[in-house]
């Protein structure tokens, strides 16, 4: 069977030969290039999974932390509103005993 075309020249398959090498080289430095991208992203979504429930830990000790800071405050004012009320009845009960002196004194003078 006679080959269709023109006729090759010397030397010219092993040139045909060089470029199909060169190209496979250039494939599997594509494919190798290729690959190290796919685990370069692969270890960039599992970074990115473990930053999101990092997130999510964070977010739940921050919200744990608020709530007791908020118990402690209304617990603080509590204690606060209490020893104001005792204040004042030790207050009125000095200002009671004083002013019941002075009538006694005043009486006795008399």
């Amino acid at each position: 069977m006679a080959k269709s075309g023109p006729p090759e020249a010397p030397g010219a398959g092993a040139d045909a030969l060089r470029r199909e090498e060169n190209l496979r080289s250039e494939d599997v430095l594509r494919y190798e290039e290729s690959s190290l991208y796919e685990e370069k992203i692969r270890r960039m979504e599992s970074s990115i999974d473990s930053l999101r429930l990092s997130r999510r830990i964070l977010m739940s000790l921050l919200e744990q932390v608020n709530a007791a800071d908020q118990a402690e405050r209304e617990r603080l004012l509590a204690e606060n509103r209490r020893l104001r009320q005792r204040a004042g009845r030790y207050a009125r009960q000095l200002w009671q005993a004083r002013c019941a002196s002075r009538n006694e004194e005043g009486e006795s003078t008399r």
